[in-house]
């Protein structure tokens, strides 16, 4: 059995492979021992994760592969003889393509960071806003209160010092009458 990745050849490991998201095409030689019409042996195989079905290879003996998404495959190739004997067993070789960092567990950890990182900036300049406006519309009010209130103590004062006159008045033309 030999392995290609992206065109280079790969070393065969029983106990799988894993391929980082970038060389995910590849290349599975394969061959059966037959010390008789060798030829004719016929192979099958498939990729469990990818496909559902065996693919039927005649005499054909590789399976290619190219822009595998990343996740967890099994390659699984079996063979027979020149009698049509099958080898139901096969063999077996696990696959891994990893996902590019950015689909990560921890790469969307940090979007759903950033996220409510955005969403709570966004909600604390508003709500600073709305407080800045109604602080701006109290002022405003009392700044209206405060002009008021200062022309109602002239008017009393000016309807005061009327009044303090007329009785000045009164008290000088009694004075004068007497």
């Amino acid at each position: 059995t030999r392995i290609l990745v992206s065109g280079e050849d790969h070393p065969f490991r029983r106990d799988g492979l894993t391929l980082p998201h970038h060389k995910n095409s590849i290349t599975f030689e394969f061959a059966a021992l037959s010390l008789i019409r060798n030829g004719q042996n016929q192979y099958s195989y498939k990729l469990d994760g990818l496909e559902s079905g065996w693919t039927f290879a005649g005499g054909h003996r590789s399976a290619n592969y190219s822009n595998l998404p990343p996740g967890k495959y099994r390659f699984r190739v079996r063979a027979s003889n020149f009698e049509g004997i099958w080898n139901n067993t096969g063999i077996t070789i696990a696959l891994t393509i990893q996902a590019p960092w950015w689909r990560t567990t921890w790469a969307y950890v940090l979007y759903g960071i950033i996220v409510m990182a955005s969403v709570t900036t966004i909600d604390r300049r508003r709500r600073m806003r709305i407080v800045r406006r109604e602080r701006e519309q109290s002022a405003k009010r009392e700044s209206e209160l405060q002009l008021v209130a200062a022309e109602a103590q002239s008017r009393a004062l000016r309807s005061e010092n009327e009044r303090k006159d007329l009785e000045l008045r009164k008290s000088e033309q009694l004075r004068a009458a007497y």
